[in-house]
């Protein structure tokens, strides 16, 4: 990727973090699912807090049944398409 586009990806993922602190009433917790997952060619990438630490960028080995199981309970996601990512 352009050093661009990842400096943009990361603002924007940086920025959810603080927007979704707290997943559910009873605050986080380790089995949160993510607000938002950006993926590609199997990778995928979502922020998070870890308490008492700043926002921490979490990067998982995503596949067709995890992307199901996420869209089915409400996370946003986010293919990030090759040719956006080289400005074309």
């Amino acid at each position: 990727m352009e050093k661009n586009k990842i400096t943009s990806l990361y603002k924007k993922l940086n920025k959810k973090a603080y927007d979704h602190i707290f997943q559910t009433e009873k605050g986080f917790h380790s089995y949160n699912l993510p607000s938002d997952l950006y993926y590609r060619d199997g990778v995928g990438i979502y922020p998070y807090f870890a308490y008492g630490e700043s926002v921490r960028m979490c990067i998982i080995p995503v596949d067709q049944k995890l992307i199901r199981s996420y869209r089915k309970k409400g996370v946003r996601l986010h293919r990030l398409d090759k040719r956006k990512m080289k400005g074309k």
